[in-house]
């Protein structure tokens, strides 16, 4: 029941973030987005499709599925490269 229920969510319509309040502070953005790519934000239960130019945030949570990519820009002009099937936790040193 889990995995239909997630599946469902993976499946529904993207929500635009950028109009949500309250967002953490930018950290760079998305140079490339290949085939399955999706972002959490912080402590939401959702995933979003993420695609090229979009903004990431402090605390962001970003996947990739199977023959997929995401090249990230950050802030401080280094380049994160985020391979097929993988997950990475964006967080701002502080």
């Amino acid at each position: 029941m889990y995995s239909a229920y997630q599946l469902k969510l993976d499946l529904s319509p993207s929500q635009e973030i950028e109009d949500q309040e309250n967002l953490p502070d930018p950290i760079g953005e998305i140079l490339v987005s290949q085939n399955s790519v999706k972002r959490k934000i912080g402590n939401r239960l959702l995933w979003d499709n993420i695609n090229r130019t979009q903004t990431v945030y402090d605390n962001d949570t970003i996947r990739t599925g199977l023959n997929s990519l995401a090249i990230i820009k950050l802030k401080d002009e280094s380049i994160l490269e985020v391979e097929s099937n993988s997950l990475i936790v964006l967080e701002q040193g502080r």
